[in-house]
This record gives structure tokens, C-alpha cells and sequence, in this order.
């Protein structure tokens, strides 16, 4: 028995591991919402404000895409989005800012992976 293959299956599990290690990154995020809050303006003419509790449910990193909708009951749609970088696992808090007159509003969160 020569030197490679009592080294044969060290190389090969060093190989799968090369492997699931670029897989895993490239997966990408994997974005959940996981709170939202929408605040009405404090002031006549200031937007409405929406925060959002955002975890990369994912092993992944990458920049994810938020779009917040305030619709109201006549299907009038403010947006706004934003673009957040996110590592494996992160946990963070984004708020968004959407100009639109007073009123009542339903808020639709989505997120894209990878951003348009």
C-alpha cells in the first residue's frame, strides 16, 4: 500500500468539506420578518414610519431587498424599499420612511433574494 492511498480518503473528505463550505455560501440570505410596526406621522406632512425586526434565517450572506406597501382600502399604494447587506444568522432592525398623506393604511412587507 503506496503513500496516496493511505491519504486517498483524508483527500477526499477534505474535498467534501471544501464543498458544503462554497455551497453554504452560496445559498445567499435567507430573509424573515420577524416584527413590523408602523407608526403614523408625528406631523402633518411627515411620513409614516415602519420598523421591521429582520433575522437572515439562512447560512448565507448577501444584500436582501425590503419593499414596504402602505395600501389603502381604495387599493392607493405608497412604497419605499431599501437594500440591507446581511451575514449568517444576523438579527437587525430596519426602519423604512413612506411619504403618504394621513389615513388608514394596510402594511405589506416583502423581501427579495437577490435584489432587483
Amino acid at each position: 500500500m503506496g503513500a496516496w492511498d493511505m491519504s486517498r480518503p483524508r483527500l477526499v473528505l477534505l474535498l467534501l468539506m471544501m464543498l458544503v463550505a462554497v455551497t453554504a455560501a452560496c445559498f445567499g440570505p435567507r430573509p424573515l420578518i420577524d416584527q413590523q410596526k408602523t407608526l403614523a406621522p408625528a406631523h402633518p406632512g411627515d411620513p409614516y414610519t415602519v420598523r421591521l425586526r429582520l433575522r437572515n434565517n439562512g447560512p448565507g450572506e448577501g444584500q436582501v431587498e425590503i419593499e414596504v406597501q402602505l395600501v389603502a382600502a381604495d387599493g392607493t399604494t405608497y412604497r419605499q424599499s431599501d437594500k440591507v447587506d446581511l451575514e449568517a444568522n444576523e438579527r437587525t432592525v430596519v426602519t423604512l420612511h413612506v411619504a403618504a398623506p394621513v389615513g388608514d393604511y394596510e402594511t405589506r412587507v416583502t423581501t427579495r433574494y437577490p435584489p432587483r
